[in-house]
């Protein structure tokens, strides 16, 4: 028995001409495509994220970045991941909070995240933080905890 892999397939709409598009020897899993369109983010079980441009040529690691939950801004010209860390759009690390998070989804205008964060009980709590670091808010205590928060401006 050898080890199995999750690997990243590309299709047509319709289902035809798939094509692997991640090395075979590496489980990647939590997949985003950028925001324009050019590239695809992705987990690698044990290593953090990684990414390939579409057209194949361009790929790498970004080291100390979990892929498995990256909400890119409303501009596409950030994302940030699971650790509350954020990257630029040339892939260098901007910023790194000093906040425990998960689940980090923005603010339409770009100036908020939303994020979950676990409590000591193991529920989980919604928070936000300017997109900059600042005034971190505690926004949900309910008695069983709080999953998967997603930022809309009303």
């Amino acid at each position: 028995r050898g080890t199995a892999y999750y690997q990243l397939i590309i299709v047509n709409a319709d289902g035809g001409n798939p094509v692997v598009f991640t090395d075979p020897t590496e489980s990647a899993v939590f997949p985003r495509w950028s925001k324009d369109g050019l590239r695809i983010f992705y987990d690698v079980v044990g290593s953090g994220m990684a990414y390939r441009d579409i057209s194949g040529m361009g790929h790498g690691t970004l080291a100390g970045v979990s892929g498995v939950d990256l909400s890119f801004s409303p501009d596409g010209n950030r994302f940030i991941t699971t650790g509350l860390r954020m990257v630029d759009r040339n892939l260098h690390l901007e910023a790194s909070f000093d906040v425990r998070g998960e689940e980090p989804s923005w603010s339409n205008d770009g100036n908020w995240i939303v994020f979950r964060r676990t409590d000591a009980a193991g529920f989980g709590r919604l928070f936000v933080v300017r997109a900059d670091g600042t005034d971190e808010y505690q926004i949900t205590a309910s008695s069983f905890g709080d999953l998967t928060p997603v930022f809309r401006l009303l």
